[in-house]
């Protein structure tokens, strides 16, 4: 055979190489294709949800918008930028225990005093006191001088109203003068169920003004329950600055103390509002 025949045609081998790079080009516009001019994809990390493309371009000033997961297409007159929404909204934390000073009421610290909270709507009332907590102290002056003026008779009819309207709470009530009785044989917190509420109302019926007044002794019995707010009521005895102190400095649990006052208003500073006031609640005249 002569040397002629082995010999790679020109021609042919020009042919290949054009067709090779054609294909070549072809599969790179394509490819280019698959993602808009200026763009730039992402994952957003931590969505359990199906994967899904998201583009990031540059916006337009004062442009913008919100899509949800499960949009993976944009057309060219969409708003440039886009941002993926929270699947679950945030977590929030429950109400604060509070107190609502009402008109003719003097509001001392915050109401708000630490966390806790129940139920929903407006919550109950005590002497048109509105207050939010899962336990509740009522402490009821029941010396003496509450009972020729009707004070006593009042604070009855409130104490029964409002424990009427408790639900999903725990609560005692303390009747008080140099000593404390209680509602139940076991001085503890009890479920806000019917019948704990109608006994304690009953008992509250029966109760009759005499002896002295011992706030402090109430105090101490009330905040050994460790609720989250107290209500104490009396018709004006006072405490002294001392007594102040040491009842601060054993409401360790922070409960906010509130007080009605049946007595007639004044405008000092009384010890009994320096307690309110230090521990966040409301002192009212009634």
């Amino acid at each position: 055979m002569s040397s002629r025949s082995r010999t790679p045609r020109p021609a042919l081998s020009l042919g290949l190489s054009l067709a090779l790079h054609a294909l070549l080009l072809g599969a790179g516009l394509l490819l280019s294709r698959g993602t808009p001019s200026g763009a730039r994809a992402n994952r957003v990390e931590g969505d359990s949800s199906p994967a899904v493309r998201v583009l990031l371009f540059d916006p337009p000033p004062g442009r913008s918008r919100t899509v949800k997961p499960g949009t993976e297409e944009l057309s060219d007159g969409d708003l440039h930028q886009v941002r993926i929404e929270p699947l679950t909204p945030p977590k929030t934390s429950g109400a604060a225990p509070s107190v609502a000073a009402p008109s003719g009421g003097t509001r001392s610290g915050t109401a708000e005093a630490r966390q806790g909270g129940f139920g929903s709507g407006q919550g109950p009332a005590f002497f048109a006191v509105g207050f939010r907590a899962r336990s509740v102290v009522f402490l009821v002056d029941r010396s003496l001088s509450m009972g020729p003026g009707g004070a006593l008779r009042r604070a009855r009819e409130e104490l029964a109203a409002c424990l009427r309207g408790l639900k999903d709470v725990q609560f005692q009530v303390l009747f008080y003068n140099g000593g404390t009785e209680s509602i139940g044989r076991r001085r503890r917190l009890l479920a806000a169920t019917p019948d704990n509420l109608e006994a304690a109302i009953r008992q509250a019926e029966n109760v009759v003004a005499e002896g002295s007044t011992d706030h402090e002794r109430a105090l101490r019995e009330g905040l050994a329950l460790q609720p989250d707010v107290i209500f104490l009521v009396t018709d004006g005895a006072e405490l002294t600055p001392q007594q102040v102190q040491e009842i601060q400095r054993i409401n360790r649990r922070k409960t906010v103390v509130n007080v009605i006052d049946l007595g007639p208003p004044r405008r000092d500073e009384t010890p009994l509002r320096q307690l309110v006031a230090l521990s966040g609640g409301v002192h009212v005249w009634r």
